[in-house]
């Protein structure tokens, strides 16, 4: 401490340092508060000058979004990788699964065998140089992670990805093809591949497989080759069809007609692997039916906390409170039915509206799907993989709804449709009997639980109440209850409606005697 007799200065000079002064000159002492800041200042400055800072008004915007908590903690593990972790949310995250990056250095290797005169130095560089591309893709800009580590993450994954794709072709993959990769489970790698969070820029891909084959214009049918002998048939509509034998496939002048759907998606331009089967099951289920959705995005309203209400959602009536995560199930408590959901299938059949699969080669909810009494939905798939993989696929279209209102919610508004139509393993029955429902899962109460988890906070306002508004005046329509029912009591069996019909005769037999009689 100063003596009493002297006066001590502290300044904070510009470098962010301590000085201290006594008086009369003799202590002096220099303290940096903050060892880091004129690291960060100095980066400022410079990313500054140089205007290496992404500007979100000349992006394309974020495309690789993370799931947002009210969906994930719903079922996190559906969302996260349990294999292969691409991309830098996930970025060494999991200790135990960065076994893989050997598999993706060997992916590398082998990838740089079909490029000429390229080291993964050069490779690198090359990927350093979209920098700015690449973070625009991601919420954070992957700010995590500096330019040289998210050029080494984009290389090792984008050759790991394409290496995977080459398994299905014979002798064209020696890393997927040796006994040790016996050890890794390929189809968990597929769905890894296609998690929200585990994607990377398609473009990436690209740009590598340009540099192997040195056709610009070949890429997108070289890429639409491989993913359309991915196992799962991914790639294919999955796990949408509309035919009986949805895997087969249509062949002119040499190529498959899917082959030449996935290229011209690419050449169109597409975000990510998500993204591009996601466009496949649109153009199965939607094609025709463009400009026929007008959706509103979920709203956020204040709770009474003394009630306990902890989640609000919005309604095409108004703002609904819930205790805990939201699920349509609430929605359904209340007896009466209106224009923004649709009884189960079981009352549904009781009302006589029948259930049938679509053929017609397209689902348009505008004309095609409720007509004459009856509801015409594509055949869905549902298997080990169909929850983790409509979950993905149902996050993402969410996340996009955020970023553009005009975005079209094909996954999702079949999602809500088929959540309202089922609320139990009778409702699943019907589905399976009418051959819309695949079941290769397991228990009907199994697949029940997975429709009516998908569609946690989506409400719809638009064209797509036509139906809704169609089915529910049928079903709201007394007489045909009342006709219904009555088909379901006495004419249900064969013996009741002979029964039936003896005592209607009968009856009509002793009106006719009694006039005679009284006539005489």
């Amino acid at each position: 401490m100063a003596d009493e007799n002297n006066t001590e200065t502290v300044k904070i000079d510009i470098h962010g340092k301590i000085r201290c002064t006594v008086q009369d000159g003799e202590r002096e002492c220099l303290l940096d508060v903050n060892s880091e800041a004129e690291s960060w200042i100095d980066q400022v400055k410079s990313m500054h000058v140089s205007k290496k800072y992404l500007d979100r008004k000349t992006s394309d915007g974020v495309s690789i979004y993370r799931v947002p908590p009210c969906i994930k903690n719903t079922k996190h593990e559906s969302y996260d990788p349990v294999v292969a972790l691409l991309g830098p949310y996930h970025h060494r995250k999991h200790q135990q699964l960065t076994v893989m990056d050997e598999y993706k250095l060997q992916a590398v290797d082998r990838t740089l065998e079909r490029i000429p005169r390229m080291t993964v130095e050069q490779l690198v560089m090359k990927v350093e140089e979209l920098e700015m591309k690449i973070r625009s893709c991601y919420e954070d800009w992957a700010t995590e992670w500096d330019r040289e580590t998210l050029a080494w993450m984009m290389v090792m994954d984008g050759c790991f990805i394409l290496e995977f794709l080459r398994m299905e072709l014979p002798n064209s993959s020696l890393v997927f093809c040796s006994q040790r990769s016996d050890n890794i489970k390929r189809r968990e790698i597929v769905l890894d591949i296609l998690k929200l969070e585990n994607q990377i820029p398609f473009f990436i891909l690209q740009m590598i497989v340009d540099l192997e084959i040195r056709d610009p214009g070949a890429v997108p049918a070289f890429l639409a080759k491989r993913l359309d002998s991915l196992i799962g048939g991914f790639f294919q509509g999955y796990p949408f069809s509309l035919e009986e034998n949805r895997h087969e496939k249509t062949v002119c002048n040499g190529v498959n007609e899917n082959e030449n759907v996935i290229a011209k998606l690419i050449n169109g331009g597409v975000s990510h692997l998500l993204d591009l089967s996601r466009r496949v099951i649109e153009n199965l289920l939607s094609n025709s039916a463009s400009g026929c959705e007008s959706d509103i995005p979920p709203k956020s309203c204040s709770c009474n906390v003394q009630c306990g209400v902890s989640t609000c959602i919005a309604t095409p009536n108004g703002v609904a409170c819930f205790r805990g995560a939201p699920t349509f199930g609430c929605l359904r408590r209340s007896s009466r039915v209106d224009g923004s959901m649709i009884p189960s299938a079981e009352k549904l059949q009781r009302a006589g509206i029948k259930l049938k699969l679509s053929t017609e080669g397209k689902f348009d909810f505008k004309r095609n799907c409720f007509r004459r009494g009856t509801l015409y939905l594509p055949q869905i798939i549902v298997d080990d993989d169909t929850e983790i993989f409509l979950r993905n696929l149902v996050a993402f279209e969410e996340c996009q709804r955020k970023e553009n209102s005009a975005i079209k919610r094909v996954i999702s508004r079949n999602m809500y449709i088929m959540d309202n139509l089922i609320d139990s393993k009778e409702d699943v029955g019907l589905f399976r009997r009418a051959n819309i429902v695949k079941n290769y899962l397991g228990t009907e109460e199994e697949v029940a639980r997975i429709f009516n988890d998908l569609c946690v906070g989506i409400t719809y306002k638009g064209d797509f109440e036509n139906i809704l508004r169609n089915v529910n005046e049928h079903y709201n329509s007394q007489l045909t209850v009342w006709i219904s029912d009555f088909r379901k009591e006495h004419c249900s069996r064969p013996w009741y409606v002979i029964s039936l019909v003896a005592a209607v005769i009968l009856l009509v037999l002793t009106l006719l005697q009694t006039i005679y009689t009284m006539r005489s």
